[in-house]
């Protein structure tokens, strides 16, 4: 096959068959509409009277434009490396479901890769004989009593918990570990919380490697009863893959500024993450 060359002309009215060679462009300048001659047929490509060529060839984005065929039908087949548009719509007509059906161990994979969490309830997380946070209730504005408990934490007061990677993560990035919180006691001005994460990843047949410690940045805080989060710094991920194992110990410390004498109440702990498949092409393998 021979390499493409186009070949446009331009005038002021409507192309012909004698006007134009199989295969070459014309625009109409008047009309502000482009042409294509396709044997004995003059088709149009653009400007305002589009009307759709209903040959054998599939369609091609072009803009708000279509060239080839008129609009893709239940029984049509688009074949080709690649997909341009903003959307794909399943209701036009009459309302289906979009069946994609990949090759064998294969899957939608996104070139840009979205967020998600995995989260934990507080209440949830295991506590140790001793250095155990108490039980408090969360309260709304006001002060009043939820009657929803969950663990309240004092300086120096730890709890243990774990987490598998997620089929739908996407192995080699990093992690942000995050705490959510409440204060119900008032503070004294600007206070301060810190939070302190001892944690191994690890995998289906190895041995632990060595626990990783680092605290968390001051979170301030200055309005009772407000919700707040606290982010540690990322967590690199460059050797992480699905189903590995993240155990942790989450412990409140010393703020390095002001310190808040409240209890921070816990709502969730957990991470944040990078996911670029719905799930992974095998149980084992991403």
């Amino acid at each position: 096959m021979a390499d493409p060359v186009i070949i446009t002309r331009h005038g002021t009215s409507t192309p012909t068959t004698g006007d134009l060679s199989d295969f070459q462009l014309g625009y109409d300048a008047a009309a502000d509409t482009l042409y294509i001659r396709d044997g004995a047929a003059i088709v149009t490509l653009g400007g305002a009277a589009f009307v759709p060529y209903t040959g054998a060839t599939g369609p091609v984005a072009l803009g708000a434009q279509t060239l080839g065929c008129g609009a893709i039908t239940s029984s049509s087949t688009v074949a080709g490396t690649k997909f341009l548009g903003p959307e794909v719509k399943t209701d036009t007509t009459t309302p289906t479901d979009l069946t994609i059906t990949t090759g064998a161990a294969k899957t939608l994979l996104l070139a840009t890769p979205v967020y998600k969490d995995i989260n934990i309830a507080g209440y949830l997380l295991a506590k140790p004989a001793s250095s155990a946070p108490g039980v408090d209730t969360f309260r709304s504005t006001g002060g009043t009593d939820t009657t929803i408990e969950t663990l309240a934490f004092a300086v120096d007061e730890k709890v243990h918990g774990g987490f598998e990677f997620q089929h739908d993560y996407k192995e080699g990035t990093d992690l942000v570990f995050h705490v959510h919180w409440q204060g119900i006691a008032a503070p004294s001005g600007t206070d301060n919380v810190q939070w302190s994460l001892n944690y191994i990843v690890t995998r289906d047949g190895v041995t632990l490697a060595a626990a990783t410690a680092f605290d968390s940045p001051d979170t301030a805080i200055d309005t009772q009863y407000r919700c707040y989060r606290t982010d540690f710094a990322a967590i690199t991920g460059t050797n992480f893959k699905i189903g590995d194992q993240f155990m942790f110990t989450l412990s409140r410390v010393a703020a390095t500024g002001d310190a808040y004498a409240g209890d921070a109440l816990i709502l969730t702990a957990g991470i944040h993450y990078q996911a670029d498949t719905l799930d992974s092409r095998t149980i084992t393998t991403k």
